[in-house]
């Protein structure tokens, strides 16, 4: 038998802990080729303009994104499979003009082009073919010329990325589904909640609502389309409808003339996204950008137009009191689910699922006993007393009366539990819930009669 010490201690470190999901990182996705990688962060505006054209949509949602007074502590931009993008010079106006495309191809070598006009009368096309010249051929990339535009295609898989443009407008075509889209971006980050894409066409915003369902995140989406705020019926074709008809709980929609160009839901979701689940509702805070107009008559929302949208379980802006607001924030699966109601819930089942995790990993074994089941238990109660509101402070769960507990004891386990090592409890938590409308009721009297 070996040798062994009078005294011997060893001791371990039971510290290990699951991954915490993230319910504050928003995502804005767009058909683009400005970086290879499938997503990036940025933590402020000022790092935008180093990776991103001013006149892209993504910069103008990122804009949106910043815009509020606290800013969420990362905003990421995702990357939708784009299959060309054409850049076409602007209209020559004067002497020392520089155009630029700089293109960094999949062996990472980044060309830059670029030409710079000598007579002020230099055409589209002579710009073009200068710039497809000092291109060349880079890794990866088919270099295309319209006679008057430049076209860049990937000649494989691996993706490339244009770095650089200065004076040229440029279009892109994708055929990346909705899901297709989503399931690239998931596997190669899946650190977000928010998710927003340029894309506000009928055909992909059901496809993209259809995947978030889903998943464990929230799709907002805005639109501008006049027949949006036309009367709902079962069978109307308009986007909100759609929704509606759907039962799109994890679809939060939004009206705005500007939808198209500004991606306000960007700025909506950062309302919501620097706050603690529990500690912010949507409805009824300040927004920088300009209230929801009618595109037909150039009014603000008229009653009826509001009327129509909440019939549709949507949301929108208006001014209250000289200061544009937003109001609602539902999903548009249920009248009276809100985007703050299913973060909670998605909040708090994460929390306890990683909770029970990390416990299970840090012990050797859960005895099948009451001791165990009390310990079991007590995970629960450690999660859930975090999120109780307090009298200064609004949280997801009410204060006097926060959840109630049922777990069995061992005796009431049946047999086929325990031999299968199942244990099974439950439990009930009450919202605190919040006050989107104030109705209150008085009279003007003389005084009352002896």
């Amino acid at each position: 038998m070996a040798y062994q010490e009078i005294t011997t201690v060893n001791i371990s470190l039971d510290v290990s802990a699951v991954s915490r999901t993230s319910f504050g990182v928003p995502m804005f996705v767009a058909d683009h080729v400005w970086f290879k990688e499938q997503t990036r962060q940025y933590s402020s505006f000022s790092q935008i303009a180093d990776d991103i054209p001013t006149s892209s949509p993504v910069y103008t949602a990122m804009q949106q994104a910043f815009s509020q007074d606290i800013d969420p502590d990362v905003v990421k931009v995702g990357r939708r499979e784009v299959d060309s993008i054409t850049f076409t010079p602007e209209a020559v106006t004067a002497i020392g003009q520089v155009y630029t495309l700089a293109v960094l191809d999949t062996a990472d070598v980044t060309t830059t082009a670029t030409f710079t006009t000598s007579s002020g009368s230099e055409t589209a096309t002579n710009v073009a073919d200068a710039l497809i010249a000092a291109l060349g051929s880079p890794t990866g990339v088919t270099v295309t010329d319209n006679t008057g535009s430049i076209t860049l295609a990937k000649s494989g898989t691996a993706a490339y990325a244009v770095t650089d443009v200065a004076r040229q407008t440029y279009t892109t075509v994708t055929t990346q589904t909705a899901a297709d889209m989503m399931a690239s971006i998931v596997d190669a980050d899946n650190d977000f909640y928010f998710v927003a894409c340029n894309d506000h066409s009928s055909t992909f915003v059901m496809a993209l609502s259809l995947d978030i369902e889903a998943r464990e995140k929230q799709y907002w989406v805005s639109t501008q389309n006049q027949a949006d705020l036309g009367v709902y019926s079962e069978s109307a074709t308009d986007i909100p409808s759609l929704l509606k008809q759907n039962a799109r709980y994890r679809t939060s929609y939004w009206f705005h003339h500007e939808a198209d160009t500004l991606f306000p839901e960007m700025e909506y979701i950062s309302i919501l996204a620097p706050a603690d689940a529990g500690k912010k509702a949507v409805s009824n805070n300040r927004i920088k950008s300009s209230a929801a107009k009618n595109p037909l008559t150039g009014n603000y929302l008229s009653a009826t137009n509001k009327s129509n949208l909440k019939d549709k379980n949507a949301s929108w802006t208006e001014v209250v009191g000289g200061i544009p607001i937003t109001r609602r924030g539902s999903v548009s699966g249920g009248a009276t689910f809100f985007v703050d109601l299913i973060r909670n819930r998605d909040f708090l089942d994460a929390r306890i699922t990683e909770a029970y995790q990390t416990y299970q990993i840090n012990r050797p074994i859960i005895p099948y006993t009451d001791a165990g089941m009390v310990d079991l238990e007590n995970v629960l109660t450690s999660v859930l007393d975090r999120y109780v509101e307090t009298e200064t402070q609004p949280n997801i769960l009410q204060k006097d009366n926060p959840y109630v507990i049922n777990f069995p004891e061992r005796k009431n386990v049946s047999f086929g539990d325990v031999a299968a090592q199942d244990f099974a409890g439950a439990f009930t938590a009450y919202l605190s819930g919040a006050i989107q409308t104030v109705k209150i009721t008085g009279s003007l009297t003389y005084d009352a009669q002896p």
